[in-house]
């Protein structure tokens, strides 16, 4: 046949003379291969694009894979396949959630599971809040408790609202009583009668920078008016027989002049006068007869609270009698007592009580944050806790012992 190219018939003759056609050649891996020896048509990969399972189509056949595939991340409409409301109509069908990329502030749709998890996680939040604001309810009342437990009194504090106890400064100190600070008032009993500032300088009681019981009274027994928190100076008794007072501290007997206690600690070093003759004065202007009570004095001021003038009427304070006070000073909260006074507009509050309260506030708020943060520092250092050895038994040789090879079966 002149023209052709060598091999382009495909009709050859082999040994014995027939005739035949002489097969494709198809590519493979294994090289250049004739069609119909040993092979079957190419097979092909399917994937089923509703149920993600891979299957083989055969001879015109499926034959779908023993091991299911997942489906894509996301569920239909994600990943390199776009979305379609024929494949989310089948998904659905299928059982399988159809969500839709949106934009950034899209929120897909939630299912029943999704709604009951949230609200789950809703009630466990507001559940722990509810018992923390509890708890700190119960400690509140405890801390409360066992202060009127301790003291005997209600309100087992009160606040200071003037300068009279300070010690001779302007500005506040820890140790002495301030304005705005916050002082407990303990009940009188038997067994803790008030020490008066004679009494201290003997026994060497002191408590706020001085000797004696600093205590809290109404002044004159009048439950209308603002309690004063002055120092006990002296206990003086009145004598019915002769008409004087007797001040058994002091050893004095039938006194009507005045009594002087000498390197009065408060203002400093100064002797302290107590003209009992202003007493007596008092007492007959009011049209009373004299009774036996406290000396008392504010350690900021120069002069006895009997001997000098108090309030709108500009009376001297009469002795104090055991039952009008309502208590002595036991300890204070220095500056948490500006609160009430700054809304008020009570007292000359001390330059820098306002700063140290502020201070005090900032602390109290930050240092659990503090060793909340350095517990959790330690912790990520010493990593999780080290489990616990196994107790030692005997020793167990785990290797392979050596021996003879296996001898292989015959068949």
């Amino acid at each position: 046949m002149a023209g052709k190219r060598p091999g382009f018939n495909p009709t050859t003759r082999d040994t014995m003379g027939s005739s035949k056609t002489r097969p494709p050649i198809v590519e493979g891996k294994g090289g250049r291969t004739p069609a119909g020896r040993g092979m079957g048509p190419p097979a092909t990969v399917r994937r089923d694009a509703i149920s993600g399972k891979r299957g083989v189509r055969e001879g015109g056949k499926d034959k779908k894979s023993p091991v299911p595939r997942a489906p894509p991340r996301g569920g239909i409409g994600s990943g390199p396949d776009r979305y379609s409301p024929r494949k989310a109509a089948a998904g659905e069908k299928a059982g399988v959630k159809a969500t839709v990329k949106a934009g950034p502030f899209h929120r897909a749709e939630e299912g029943p599971q999704e709604r009951g998890d949230r609200l789950q996680r809703w009630m466990s939040e507001g559940k722990s809040f509810f018992f923390d604001f509890l708890g700190a309810v119960l400690v509140l009342l405890i801390i409360i408790g066992a202060l009127y437990t301790y003291t005997g009194n209600w309100p087992p504090l009160v606040v200071v609202q003037s300068g009279s106890m300070m010690h001779g400064t302007d500005e506040s100190q820890i140790g002495s009583i301030d304005t705005g600070d916050l002082v407990f008032v303990k009940d009188l009993g038997e067994r803790d009668p008030i020490v008066t500032y004679v009494e201290g300088n003997k026994s060497g009681h002191r408590s706020y920078g001085s000797y004696g019981d600093v205590i809290i009274f109404r002044p004159d027994g009048d439950g209308d008016r603002t309690a004063i928190i002055h120092r006990a100076v002296v206990y003086i008794e009145y004598n019915e027989t002769s008409g004087g007072y007797n001040v058994p501290s002091m050893g004095l007997v039938d006194r009507r002049d005045p009594i002087r206690i000498p390197a009065y600690e408060w203002p400093e070093n100064m002797t302290l006068t107590i003209d009992l003759r202003t007493i007596f004065e008092e007492f007959k202007n009011r049209g009373m007869e004299p009774h036996s009570g406290y000396i008392t004095k504010g350690d900021n001021n120069g002069i006895v609270d009997q001997n000098s003038r108090f309030g709108m009427d500009q009376e001297s304070l009469l002795p104090v009698k055991t039952e009008w006070v309502l208590g002595k000073s036991v300890g204070e909260l220095p500056w948490f007592g500006v609160i009430k006074l700054y809304l008020e507009d009570k007292g000359d509050i001390p330059k820098n009580s306002i700063r140290n309260l502020a201070i005090a506030v900032g602390l109290i708020i930050i240092i659990p944050f503090l060793i909340d943060g350095t517990l959790h520092v330690i912790s990520k250092v010493r990593g999780p806790d080290e489990e616990p050895l196994p107790e030692e038994g005997p020793a167990v040789d785990h290797r392979r012992r050596a021996g003879p090879p296996p001898v292989p079966r015959k068949r």
